[in-house]
C-alpha cells in the first residue's frame, strides 16, 4: 500500500524520494529482516522516487509508470532469490500489485495533491 506514495516526488522532489527510500528500509527491516530485501527494496524506492521527481516532467502518468517499472524490475529480479517462484511469475505478480496500488490509489492522490499546489 506504501507504494501508492512512490509518484509522489513528482510533487516533493528528490527529499520525498528519499523518505521513501528510508521508510522502505525500516519497513523491510521490520517486516522481514532480509537485508536483499531491506537494500534492493529500498534502491527500487529510491529510483521510482528519483524517477518522478526528476524526468516525469509534471505529468502524473509517467510518474506513476516510472514508479512501476523500477519496481517491477528491481524488485521482481531479486524476490525468486527470497521464494522458490520462477522469474516470469516474481515479475507478472509484481507488476500486477505494483500497478493496482499505484494507477488506482497513487494516480488520484497525485492529481489531487497537485491540484491543492497551484
Amino acid at each position: 500500500m506504501s507504494d501508492a506514495l512512490l509518484p509522489l516526488p513528482m510533487i516533493h522532489g528528490i527529499p520525498a524520494a528519499i523518505g521513501l527510500a528510508v521508510g522502505c528500509a525500516v519497513a523491510n527491516a521490520y517486516a522481514t529482516g532480509n537485508i536483499i530485501d531491506i537494500v534492493f527494496g529500498s534502491i527500487a524506492n529510491l529510483v521510482a522516487g528519483v524517477l518522478a521527481a526528476k524526468i516525469s516532467k509534471g505529468k502524473p502518468i509517467l510518474a506513476c509508470t516510472y514508479a512501476v517499472v523500477a519496481v517491477t524490475l528491481i524488485v521482481g529480479s531479486y524476490l525468486p532469490l527470497l521464494f522458490p517462484i520462477p522469474l516470469w511469475l516474481s515479475y507478472i505478480s509484481i507488476l500486477i500489485g505494483e500497478s493496482i496500488a499505484i494507477y488506482l490509489i497513487g494516480y488520484p492522490l497525485l492529481r489531487i495533491l497537485a491540484k491543492m499546489r497551484e
